[in-house]
């Protein structure tokens, strides 16, 4: 997660210029939301009938499902910098569909 914001800071400092260690500590801090959020609503809120799932998976997942965001390094090029944000964005975004899915073991479909 840390590497991640890192990616987005070096990113984004083609644009604007941006401190790497807030970019570390911004992608903690959404890391951690994003786990409470799919965690008190899937498991608290909204919980199937054998939902059963610790807050350290969920963790996990969110995490996973982050991974892309690495490949935000290559986005230096201000050419490239656009493209390669929006796919990630879009990667993770499909990636956490797709983990609270599996994490939650919901059968939706």
């Amino acid at each position: 997660m840390i590497l991640d914001g890192i990616a987005g800071a070096v990113a984004a400092n083609t644009v604007i210029k941006t401190a790497v260690a807030m970019s570390g500590l911004t992608s903690i801090l959404t890391w951690l939301v994003w786990a409470i959020f799919i965690y008190v609503i899937g498991v608290k809120l909204f919980p199937d009938k054998n939902t059963k799932v610790p807050f350290k998976k969920v963790l996990t997942a969110v995490g996973f499902a982050h991974a892309p965001g690495l490949l935000r390094f290559f986005a230096v090029t201000p050419n490239m910098m656009i493209p390669i944000i929006f796919l990630t964005q879009f990667w993770i975004f499909a990636g956490l569909i797709i983990s609270t899915k599996q994490v939650l073991g919901l059968n939706l479909i």
